[in-house]
């Protein structure tokens, strides 16, 4: 716990402001995404296991806005997901921005967004893979395995649920029958190996 602390001391030396953060257990990293005073972005990394500090500058400069909504994951031990409002960002160790992309512009009244291991999954059923940002419409996979029992699976009115897990691919979709008189539901856990293959 020491060595977590002395990290932690070190790294909030120069009064950056700490964004997000996610942590890789097996690495034994922590990976913080900070602000500057300027709210440009930048990314830190606490190892614990070497008890060693790293800092990744981005080879683009990208700034937060107050109240803007950012996501932030690493997807492996070589990269990171980085969205902020409507840009979707792929960077990695070295900071590089390998793979950039506005993905929902068109779609901005969807604020809910779960944060899997290799996917963003959106409310509206999409699907969007982290290697290259390619989107995929899950509505196709509910058509054709549950097709049979007349569900509808897409509501604002809080008349559907989703969980997730974000460490293992792992999404519980609440389906609700199309049927407002005789109300039935249907859960659905989906391990996502790949959007072709759930």
């Amino acid at each position: 716990m020491n060595n977590i602390d002395h990290l932690i001391s070190k790294s909030n030396t120069n009064n950056f402001k700490v964004i997000a953060l996610d942590y890789n257990p097996e690495i034994q990293q922590i990976f913080l995404l900070k602000a500057k005073q300027d709210l440009e972005l930048f990314i830190g990394i606490l190892d614990l296991r070497n008890n060693e500090i790293k800092e990744i500058l981005l080879d683009e400069k990208v700034c937060a806005r107050p109240y803007g909504r950012i996501n932030f994951h690493a997807v492996n031990k070589e990269n990171f997901y980085l969205s902020v409002d409507f840009s979707h960002l792929k960077i990695n160790i070295n900071g590089e921005i390998v793979l950039k992309d506005q993905l929902d512009g068109t779609i901005s009244s969807l604020n809910k967004k779960h944060v899997l291991k290799n996917y963003v999954f959106r409310e509206d059923l999409v699907l969007i893979d982290f290697t290259d940002f390619k989107e995929h419409n899950l509505s196709d996979f509910f058509d054709d395995n549950f097709d049979e029992y007349d569900f509808t699976y897409f509501y604002f009115d809080d008349r559907y649920s989703i969980f997730s897990s974000p460490d293992n691919n792992i999404l519980t979709v609440i389906l609700y029958c199309k049927d407002r008189d005789h109300p039935k539901c249907f859960h659905c856990i989906l391990e996502i190996e790949s959007p072709e293959k759930n």
